[in-house]
């Protein structure tokens, strides 16, 4: 009788362990729902602003096709190449008056 007892006892207590066991996996997996939860919120809020900053591109880029009014790349480079010059052209200016002061 007293093994049956304590047979009964040990299997109790595995029972308990279990039940313990079960009570952490559930817990963890309640846990891991609301953050799942939380980043499919974020990643939303996200997918919207990127289609949001993709709307406003496409139209800088549609108003900037018509104020170049070309598609030909030799025009587009020929500005760049311009530009640059500009830019070098008043760095040196700049920097020659600086050192006039000097």
């Amino acid at each position: 009788m007293q093994s049956h007892t304590a047979l009964r006892e040990e299997q109790d207590r595995h029972i308990d362990e279990i039940n313990e066991i079960a009570k952490r996996l559930k817990s963890n997996a309640v846990n891991i729902n609301l953050e799942i939860e939380k980043q499919g919120a974020l990643i939303s809020e996200l997918d919207n602003n990127i289609d949001n900053t993709t709307k406003k591109m496409n139209g800088v880029m549609k108003k900037l096709s018509t104020i170049l009014k070309t598609n030909d790349t030799s025009q587009i480079w020929t500005i760049l190449i311009l530009t640059g010059i500009l830019c070098l052209l008043i760095f040196l200016t700049i920097y020659t008056l600086s050192l006039i002061h000097i």
